[in-house]
């Protein structure tokens, strides 16, 4: 039985909301090239996304094309519609990998998202630490900023992953690697406290994760992307669990951080996925010389 596309639309886009964190611009861009893709389904009599194949793509490429539409328009419809069929697959609404064998049209990289040392600043001071998910949210916080882990490595993060002692945190990345990443002193302390003190109020049982739902479950990915929503809502800024990562990152190397240190820290495998933030750095440079005087 074919799920309709309507249905399959919907699931997707709740995705990109409360999983991803995408911006309403953004999600916007998604929904008018996957129509543009959809139509152009229609016109072959193809009534579902999951009887798409590979030749389709081919071809909705070559009508694009015959518009004579901007290559960099067509490489970002194209990206729209592998991530939508990567979702579909990983979902099980499709069994066809075909969407992982197109190469995607080459253009420039958009940077990723950081936060200045003001508004991250300005971010940790919000939790309201008269109650005890401000506390929570308050160590949940700097220890996203402080070390940059993942939105699935921090929700799955178990107490007895934490040195207090050494001031480490064992972490499991993508495809279980292990990785140690040093802790400053200020949040090992908090992290005690907050193990001590705070935690207990959430009455986990024999649930050994360090950070829990208000009911004392475990802290569900959409219940993350909630609460930072809700706090970059009050500074007027966009901000998800991987933008505390860029930011991290970012940070470092602007304050002379080694690249290979901060290649480890991050997990990246390839050290030109972390080189991405020395162009950052770069760009920050170039800002503040662009400020003096003697620059015209």
């Amino acid at each position: 039985m074919n799920t309709g596309n309507n249905e399959l639309l919907e699931k997707y886009f709740n995705y990109l909301i409360f999983e991803r964190g995408l911006s309403e611009n953004t999600i916007t861009a998604y929904k008018n090239d996957l129509l543009i893709f959809e139509n152009f389904l229609k016109d072959k009599k193809i009534i579902f996304f999951n009887k798409v194949k590979y030749d389709d793509i081919k071809e909705f490429i070559r009508f694009r094309n015959n518009f004579q539409i901007k290559q960099r328009s067509i490489a970002r419809e194209l990206i729209s519609i592998k991530n939508f069929y990567k979702f579909l697959l990983n979902e099980k609404y499709i069994e066809n990998d075909f969407i992982f064998k197109f190469e995607s049209i080459k253009f420039l990289k958009k940077l990723p998202n950081y936060l200045a040392i003001e508004e991250i600043t300005q971010m940790l001071k919000l939790p309201d630490l008269n109650k005890k998910t401000g506390q929570r949210d308050k160590v949940l916080l700097e220890l996203l900023y402080s070390t940059g882990i993942r939105a699935s490595e921090i929700i799955n993060l178990k107490i007895n992953d934490i040195d207090i002692e050494s001031g480490f945190i064992k972490v499991f990345g993508k495809g279980s690697k292990e990785r140690i990443i040093p802790l400053y002193f200020g949040i090992i302390n908090k992290i005690k406290s907050y193990i001590e003190n705070v935690r207990p109020k959430f009455k986990a049982g024999f649930l050994n994760l360090l950070f829990l739902n208000k009911n004392g479950k475990k802290l569900s990915r959409v219940g993350l992307f909630k609460i930072i929503k809700k706090y970059s809502k009050k500074l007027k800024i966009e901000a998800t669990p991987h933008t505390f990562r860029h930011t991290f990152a970012t940070h470092l190397i602007q304050d002379g951080a080694d690249i290979r240190s901060v290649q480890e820290m991050l997990g990246h495998s390839n050290i030109n996925t972390t080189e991405i933030y020395t162009h950052l750095n770069n760009d920050a440079i170039m800002k503040d010389y662009k400020k003096h005087p003697f620059y015209e």
